[in-house]
């Protein structure tokens, strides 16, 4: 690191409100080595290290997530690894849009969603209503295993999905019903539910069978606001 030479902060001369870094602060030290990294445009093995040093300590900065994924897509590194540290992040900042954008660039780039379903369990096992998750993984769902254009549940709608397909968004149903014999007051899971249901495609009579989930659900809690918002809808 002795070529580089710190870029300090520019709050301005008369700034209203300038950040009040400690005289030794190592978050403000990294900030600076990072300004330096950018104004040279490098992208390196220490770029990928300072930046994880960054985010462990501030995981909400979008611009050293993005600077982030342009060096490691542009040093063609071990994506693979990436979600791995991500799968630790993730655990401590799921309300982190920054986490959950970065996620779905590596992702995108391995074009392998085969891990990111059982993940995001994993995840609403610790917050089941956290939206970050949620949508997400409905991201992930419709990017993947996109419903078909005239996805239906009229009755005599035609099955147009691939076999793998529907098994996922069949899983997803009986995944929506586990979480609702857990909490039938988790009106995420409900959301999600109607989403499955009647975004998949899933064709034939699934508006009749979705009525009386709900009504049998309602027989268990009458006064269950989210049940009778989704027979409502």
């Amino acid at each position: 690191w002795q070529d580089v030479v710190p870029v300090p902060q520019d709050d301005a001369p008369n700034a209203l409100v300038p950040i009040a870094y400690h005289e030794y602060c190592a978050y403000r030290d990294a900030m600076d080595m990072f300004r330096a990294l950018v104004a040279k445009q490098e992208k390196s093995q220490r770029t990928l290290d300072l930046t994880k040093e960054i985010i462990q300590m501030n995981p909400g900065h979008y611009t050293v997530w993005k600077y982030r994924a342009d060096t490691l897509l542009q040093m063609q590194a071990n994506l693979s690894e990436e979600l791995e540290l991500l799968d630790q992040l993730v655990k401590h900042h799921l309300k982190s849009y920054q986490v959950w954008q970065h996620r779905r660039t590596i992702v995108l780039a391995l074009n392998d969603p085969s891990r990111e379903l059982e993940f995001t369990a994993k995840a609403l096992a610790l917050d089941a209503k956290n939206y970050h998750t949620w949508a997400y993984r409905q991201w992930v769902l419709m990017h993947f295993w996109p419903a078909p254009a005239s996805s239906s549940c009229a009755a005599g709608s035609t099955e147009t999905r691939s076999p793998a397909a529907r098994e996922v968004w069949d899983g997803e149903i009986a995944y929506a019903d586990k979480l609702l014999q857990e909490d039938l007051r988790n009106n995420s899971a409900w959301s999600h539910r109607f989403f499955v249901a009647f975004e998949s495609g899933m064709g034939g009579d699934c508006a009749e069978r979705e009525i009386r989930y709900a009504k049998e659900k309602l027989a268990i809690s009458p006064n269950n606001p989210s049940a009778w918002n989704y027979l409502r809808g």
